[in-house]
């Protein structure tokens, strides 16, 4: 649905020294801070997630590959969840 809305909007076309409109410069940004503070955020929380004594990456994933594949696809995944 989102995708959809976004190639069925229009497209700005600028010439080369033109510059964005304010509004979409502002989302832009507003987009692209969203992203950085995301970013951070599940860097923190997988930092965190790897110092604790209770955890190991080995272990978390013959969690979720139950069939023993040795490898994650999306049913695997799916499975999971």
């Amino acid at each position: 649905m989102l995708r959809t809305k976004v190639l069925d909007r229009p497209a700005y076309h600028l010439e080369r020294n033109e510059i964005l409109p304010r509004d979409v410069e502002k989302l832009l940004l507003f987009v692209l801070t969203s992203e950085l503070e995301l970013v951070r955020s599940l860097n923190l929380i997988r930092v965190q997630l790897e110092n604790r004594y209770d955890f190991s990456t080995h272990a978390a994933f013959k969690a979720i590959d139950i069939i023993e594949n040795d490898y994650l696809d999306d049913f695997a995944i799916g499975g999971f969840l």
